[in-house]
């Protein structure tokens, strides 16, 4: 019995330094040059133990991010608690675009999501990748409508998804490749040139502003959300 329980404990360990030798690796290179072998390299076992605990590089790299997520809800969620509502938006918008920028590779993971992790994956790892990723806007945005409470019930879970997808299209004008930073950088072009925090600040201004003066973005009928009793809104869990 304490066998089994060593033998569950050491494949954890061995599966989170898979993981973090992926994190590694992702930060010096793009997401295509990263292979599995390159990964069971640096981590010191055989290519085919990196298949026992992830059937591809899409789903170890879900793992990542939502490893990242959690570490990112840790770091801003002790923030959240501390404001004291209720909060302009302006100076709630400062903060979310503040807290968009200190974690760059779990942006490039976000922005990666749709087009690429979410492409190798089956059925049941994508609702359960889902799943999880729910229980985290949920969690999230509870603590949005603490300190905007202007949002009704589940305002907050929606204002998660906007927030996200305006991160990932920021991220992406925000990053463009040398050639292209070097052909805006003309006085006829260069108001093109995206700063990722400023302007993410100025659309969650508006985007906030909105609610703030009733003036709220249409969303589903709030029924929705006795779908939703069921599901965890703690952070997530590893």
């Amino acid at each position: 019995m304490g066998r089994k329980a060593q033998s569950d404990a050491e494949r954890q360990a061995k599966r989170l330094e898979i993981v973090e030798v992926a994190a590694r690796l992702f930060q010096d290179l793009p997401y295509p040059s990263i292979t599995m072998a390159m990964i069971a390299r640096e981590a010191g076992v055989a290519k085919g133990t990196v298949y026992l605990y992830f059937r591809t590089k899409e789903e170890l790299f879900l793992q990542l991010l939502l490893d990242r997520l959690q570490g990112w809800f840790a770091e801003y969620a002790p923030v959240l608690l501390a404001l004291s509502g209720p909060m302009h938006p302006r100076d709630l918008a400062a903060i979310l675009a503040k807290a968009a920028t200190t974690r760059p590779d779990l942006i490039r993971l976000i922005a990666l999501l749709h087009a690429v992790l979410e492409q190798n994956i089956s059925v049941d790892q994508a609702r359960e990748f889902k799943r999880r990723l729910l229980a985290f806007s949920l969690g999230f945005g509870g603590e949005l409508e603490r300190v905007f409470p202007v949002f009704r019930p589940g305002d907050g879970l929606h204002f998660c998804l906007y927030y996200y997808s305006i991160v990932v299209g920021l991220h992406q004008m925000s990053t463009p490749a040398p050639d292209v930073v070097e052909a805006l950088d003309t006085p006829e072009l260069r108001v093109m040139l995206i700063d990722f925090e400023s302007h993410l600040a100025g659309i969650l201004t508006g985007l906030l502003g909105g609610w703030w003066v009733g003036a709220a973005p249409h969303v589903p009928n709030m029924a929705f959300l006795q779908d939703l009793d069921g599901v965890s809104q703690k952070p997530i869990d590893g």
